[in-house]
């Protein structure tokens, strides 16, 4: 990959460095292989499932469209975007080298020479990958959720009146895959090689998967679970897609938004505080 050797920093004030990272990683990342592999599993293969599925209602009109439009949503972050199996491994695989691959092509040292802060670093990686991520995310998101609606013969006023929910949905999407990201970088801070990064993310979230599903049990509607993604997007999207079903315990979301941003931040504090006590060579 191609790093930030050729970036021009001198005379940059505290921020102005953190757009420049973010940009650089998203253009060298969109061009690499594992992007690509991530665009069949994120992009094609949901556009593939979702026009293949078999029509299950004889009804059509709106309100069977935003019905219909709301579950499929739901049902693919939850079990596709979100899901353990390729979802999670997927950004971990485009997440996890991005500071110990600095650090093992020795071009960490290279920046810090330069008049940039760690955290400015750290800040700028978390930004590019949530930028590709979103890439990654939107165009099948978009797919599934307008072509419920056409496909259910749904009225203008439904795709204009919906605007809201989409963008709300999505954005759910892109914070539950930040929460991934953040957590990532700070195992990729940790260490000096990829290999070691990739595997100790991956053992982190299968660890965190196997505590969560202990933790949920038989009971999954009342059960706070507040460690499964899959139970955050449970908890979040009723607020967002009203023809979900919402969870019987009906927890506060405001406050549960307010603390996966907490998580995020502090990941990325952790990380900055990891990087600039690091011994770098």
């Amino acid at each position: 990959m191609e790093r930030l050797r050729s970036i021009t920093w001198e005379k940059l004030s505290y921020g102005r460095a953190i757009p420049i990272v973010a940009w650089n990683l998203l253009r060298h990342l969109v061009r690499e292989r594992r992007f690509l592999l991530s665009a069949v599993y994120f992009v094609l293969l949901p556009i593939y499932l979702i026009s293949n599925s078999v029509l299950t209602a004889v009804q059509t009109g709106s309100g069977i469209a935003l019905f219909y439009a709301h579950r499929n949503i739901s049902f693919y972050i939850r079990t596709f975007y979100l899901s353990f199996f390729l979802g999670q491994i997927l950004v971990v695989v485009l997440s996890a080298d991005q500071l110990a691959g600095e650090i093992e092509q020795d071009t960490y040292a290279l920046l810090r020479s330069k008049p940039v802060h760690d955290s400015e670093i750290v800040i700028g990686k978390f930004l590019g990958l949530v930028g590709v991520v979103s890439l990654l995310d939107l165009p099948g998101y978009l797919f599934i959720y307008f072509y419920s609606l056409v496909r259910y013969e749904a009225e203008a006023s439904a795709y204009i009146g919906t605007v809201d929910e989409i963008i709300g949905g999505f954005l759910l999407l892109l914070l539950l895959h930040s929460i991934i990201i953040a957590f990532t970088l700070l195992f990729s801070s940790l260490f000096s090689k990829n290999l070691y990064s990739i595997l100790s993310s991956l053992i982190f979230i299968f660890i965190l998967s196997i505590v969560t599903d202990l933790i949920q049990g038989t009971n999954t509607d009342i059960v706070d679970n507040y460690l499964s993604i899959d139970w955050l997007a449970q908890a979040i999207l009723p607020s967002v897609l009203y023809h979900v079903d919402p969870l019987e315990s009906a927890p506060n979301v405001p406050l549960i938004i307010l603390g996966i941003l907490g998580a995020i931040t502090g990941f990325l504090g952790l990380t900055t505080l990891v990087m600039r006590n690091k011994e770098i060579f």
